[in-house]
């Protein structure tokens, strides 16, 4: 959004380049040209600022106009003449009595009118001149479009350009140019303490921000740190005491921003706005200050109100969020919380989008870019979707059903895919995951099928473990029972804990010994902390009943085999070799 402003606001020519060429009809009036059936009129300028209006009849075919000058070519033709009547007179051209550095004398100007060919013409002339110089003549059709005669609209028109021809040559004077300069001057130094005041302020307001920020830190991370099974630990927007705080304190920070935003803005605009003042102060620049200006002006007014409304609409949002919550009486539960706050937080994005869609047509109407039927509009914009936008509609109308059918919700702990954590982020385009190694994972909603929450309504602590196989299974299992019981009734824990004996048993019998599993239900995203509690009690239940944890079992049969024979063998070996038995007594004695 920001760069399509930006591209059209320096770099016109490239900007334009961007968007279908406009097609282009000779029959068509150009740019600043009104066609009132059988007259065109357009205005003529002098320094800027319109004159009169001149008419002519209307040409169908401008490029081939046969005899017929067009009225934007007689425009041309008059307007020219003022500049060079109104010029700085070269040097080697002004007599040395002349106190004047203009091509007409301001003091002696005079503008009269004289009738040739039957038509009245309008002279300029002065003290200086060899012979007055013609700037308009009257035409039937000038008079025909006023509907006056010709010598009343021709007397119209002395008295106009009298006037404007005094003040413009009378402002190219060395002395009103000295003036002028004065008050160039004055500009600018306006421009600069005015910004460095607004920047100050601003600064001021990032401090605030900046304290307001460490205070929804400290906020955040007051209450025990909560930490999961697997060692990590549970982000802050998990861990709230009183979300309501949070929100509150959320929608000041929000006011801040906004201020400090329109700092910026202000800022922007007091440039804007001098340097088109001090274009304007000179008549050499005030064509250019008005043509320069236009543009930028219309595109950062329209960027700026965009802007504004888009952060008005934001604060509003909040603020009925607040008041909704406020009637509620304080019953409402952190998880309808997470669910406000995710709808409030898609509405957002979805009113961002709209605000600054029609902000950008607006634009390029104005710019004739597009055209300005609804219909034609409408068709444009239908086009453009069918063919670049299949994608978004498919992510936004997913975002619309996770939302309606309350899929997840900001602060619940997903699993999509092969990716699990916190849900940091849900427009109605993407969700952004915060994972435990605190990577922001952003997922479009369209490639959402499958998602696998575990922080709806309740949780469940899924508590296993292994004793040794030796081990008194009876006692075991009443030694997990009486811990699980006891935490259930202890004062600290026993609010998280909504069934300690969901599940006990033996689950498995191996090598490794007896596996027992226990289900406690616990409030969601609390199964982490219960967890950890558990395990702590039972290493010193264990160790004061001294029972074993199991310990893995490995038996080779091949290795054993080979040794009982090898055993076999050395013990027939020691058979064969061992001496004779000694004879008895009876037999030594013969």
């Amino acid at each position: 959004m920001i760069a399509t402003f930006l591209l059209v606001l320096t770099i016109p020519a490239v900007a334009l380049a961007q968007f279908p060429p406009i097609q282009t009809d000779n029959n068509q009036p150009p740019t600043g040209v009104v066609r009132q059936g059988l007259i065109e009129v357009t205005d003529l300028e002098l320094d800027g600022r319109d004159l009169f209006t001149i008419a002519a009849p209307t040409v169908y075919n401008r490029a081939d106009p046969g005899t017929q000058v067009p009225v934007e070519e007689r425009a041309r033709q008059i307007e020219t003449t003022l500049r060079q009547l109104t010029a700085r007179a070269p040097e080697g051209e002004r007599s040395p009595s002349q106190t004047h550095v203009t091509v007409l004398d301001p003091e002696s100007l005079k503008v009269f009118y004289e009738t040739v060919n039957g038509l009245p013409v309008i002279f300029a002339d002065d003290d200086y001149l060899a012979e007055a110089k013609v700037l308009v003549t009257v035409t039937n059709t000038d008079a025909e479009y006023q509907g006056i005669p010709r010598n009343t609209l021709a007397e119209r028109w002395q008295d106009i350009l009298q006037k404007r021809l005094y003040e413009s040559l009378r402002n190219r004077q060395p002395d009103a140019f000295r003036a002028q300069m004065k008050r160039a001057l004055a500009l600018a130094i306006a421009i600069l303490v005015l910004s460095l005041l607004f920047l100050f302020l601003r600064r001021v307001l990032g401090k605030r921000k900046e304290a307001m920020e460490a205070l929804q830190v400290n906020q955040a991370t007051g209450n025990t740190a909560e930490i999961r099974l697997d060692g990590t630990e549970v982000p802050w927007p998990l861990r709230f005491g009183r979300p309501q705080q949070q929100l509150s304190l959320q929608r000041r920070l929000q006011l801040v921003s906004l201020f400090r935003w329109l700092m910026l803005w202000l800022v922007g605009f007091v440039w804007v706005v001098g340097v088109a003042a001090t274009l304007y102060t000179f008549p050499q620049t005030r064509g250019l200050a008005l043509s320069v200006v236009s543009t930028p002006a219309l595109i950062l007014g329209a960027w700026f109100m965009t802007g504004l409304l888009n952060r008005l609409l934001d604060v509003t949002i909040d603020r009925l969020t607040d008041v909704w919550e406020e009637g509620q009486d304080e019953s409402l539960t952190q998880a309808e919380l997470q669910r406000i706050l995710t709808i409030s937080t898609a509405f957002k994005g979805l009113k961002t989008f709209l605000v600054y869609a029609f902000g950008v047509l607006w634009v390029l109407q104005r710019l004739s870019l597009v055209p300005g039927s609804v219909l034609a509009l409408g068709a444009l914009l239908a086009l453009t979707l069918s063919f670049t936008a299949q994608s978004l509609v498919k992510d936004m109308i997913n975002g619309f059903l996770i939302l309606l059918e309350d899929h997840y919700g900001i602060g619940d702990q997903i699993t999509v895919g092969t990716v699990t954590g916190i849900v940091e982020n849900l427009t109605l385009r993407v969700t952004q995951i915060r994972t435990d190694n605190g990577n922001l994972v952003t997922i479009p909603n369209s490639l959402i099928n499958q998602v696998e929450n575990m922080s709806r309504t309740w949780a469940r602590c899924n508590f296993v473990i292994d004793v040794a196989y030796d081990t008194d299974v009876d006692r075991a299992l009443a030694i997990v029972r009486e811990e699980a019981h006891r935490m259930a009734e202890d004062e600290e824990w026993r609010s998280l804990i909504l069934n300690p004996e969901e599940l006990l048993g033996v689950d498995n019998l191996s090598h490794t010994g007896i596996r027992i599993r226990l289900w406690m239900r616990t409030l969601p995203l609390k199964q982490w902390a219960v967890g950890r509690e558990l395990r702590l009690r039972l290493k010193r239940a264990f160790d004061a009943y001294q029972v074993q944890i199991g310990v893995p079992q490995q038996l080779l049969m091949g290795e054993v085999s080979g040794l009982i024979q090898e055993d076999e063998e050395q013990h027939v070996d020691l058979t064969q070799k061992s001496p004779k038995s000694p004879p008895k007594l009876s037999e030594q004695g013969s």
